[in-house]
């Protein structure tokens, strides 16, 4: 969900949690998906150029398990008998990473 920069939310974010400038953790995987990696980056608050600095960097592996499932349902080779079912579950275990990515970064 994109914000404007003078919307509700975001004038919440930066007046309320960070007065002054606002913090953003990113959050990826590569095509690898040999790992989640998580970086918490600060920008000034204000309508002129605003450099980041980036406070923390977190790269939480992923399993060679749940690595190997994530391949074999992307070239539709899942070891399921069942392809929804695995991807659901891939789907909450994915977040569960990405969860803890952003918790570690968060506490750096």
């Amino acid at each position: 969900m994109e914000h404007e920069a003078g919307s509700r939310s975001c004038q919440l974010a930066t007046s309320i949690v960070y007065p002054g400038y606002v913090r953003v953790i990113g959050l990826m995987s590569g095509t690898s998906a040999d790992a989640v990696d998580a970086a918490l980056v600060e920008w000034p608050d204000g309508p002129g150029v605003r450099p980041h600095r980036l406070l923390a960097y977190v790269e939480l592996p992923i399993s060679p398990e749940l690595r190997e499932r994530i391949h074999g349902l992307g070239t539709a080779q899942a070891s399921s008998p069942d392809p929804l079912r695995e991807l659901v579950a891939l789907d909450v275990e994915l977040a569960d990473c990405f969860a803890q990515a952003a918790a570690r970064v968060a506490a750096e």
